[in-house]
């Protein structure tokens, strides 16, 4: 059992042509998900369940209710895919 927050890094896929939601195992390693093949699932439905997921995040967040909110209030708990570039990590490296 966990709580729905941003930590879990909620976001949807593809796997086969069905949709997938997948979160991260919050007690694995970090790079550790679970996936739910959503087979059958139709746009509609699909989307509900995102908004579902991303209003509980903003009340956890916020603590307050999100019966009011806006679609771009919920826009921050989007996941954005983040991708490792080598010549980024040599840019932080501190100088001698």
């Amino acid at each position: 059992m966990f709580l729905i927050s941003e930590e879990l890094e909620f976001h949807t896929s593809q796997r086969d042509g069905e949709p997938t939601l997948l979160w991260r195992d919050l007690q694995g390693d970090v790079d550790e998900f679970y996936e739910f093949i959503a087979s059958g699932t139709n746009a509609p439905t699909k989307a509900f369940f995102e908004t579902c997921m991303y209003r509980a995040m903003y009340e956890r967040k916020y603590k307050t209710s999100a019966d009011n909110v806006r679609d771009e209030d919920l826009a921050e708990f989007i996941w954005q895919w983040v991708s490792f570039h080598p010549s980024f990590a040599n840019s932080l490296a501190l100088p001698p």
